[in-house]
């Protein structure tokens, strides 16, 4: 169950915190006999984890405890085996992870945007170059 830190850390590559926060929250975590006290131990660890150092992620995350903690009530009332609840987490892993790619290319693309926004308004403010006689040099070259 111990898997959020190390898919934060390839996912979000870069916000080291994230990885190291979420690894000690899971330590605080031991596992109980009841998969349902397991997981709302991790989800009330993460979660502010999450808020701290990766909020727009929040909602998603929110989303993947949800999951999580449906197939683990689901587990200890005996309606899903242990293989189900595996493969529920995976496929709930799996969204979650997608997502966080998906927000992560976002972002890189809004700030690749950001950049070339920038670069274009500084060329925009730059004054004409000039000759040495003070005379804008507009493309005619030597001019004889």
């Amino acid at each position: 169950m111990r898997y959020l830190s190390v898919l934060a850390a390839l996912i979000l590559a870069g916000c080291a915190s994230l990885d190291s926060d979420l690894q000690s929250a899971d330590a605080k975590c031991v596992q109980a006999a009841a998969m349902t006290a397991f997981v709302t131990c991790l989800d009330s660890m993460e979660d502010p984890v999450w808020q701290k150092d990766a909020p727009d992620n929040l909602p998603g995350y929110r989303t993947f405890a949800a999951s999580r903690i449906a197939l683990a009530r689901d587990l200890d009332n005996g309606k899903i085996t242990a293989a189900q609840f595996r493969d529920g987490a995976a496929q709930a892993r799996a969204k979650f992870s997608a997502l966080l790619a998906q927000n992560a290319r976002t972002e890189q693309q809004q700030a690749d945007l950001q950049r070339a926004q920038n670069a274009m308004q500084e060329m925009q403010q730059r004054p004409p170059a000039t000759g040495l006689d003070g005379a804008a040099m507009g493309g005619m070259g030597m001019g004889m």
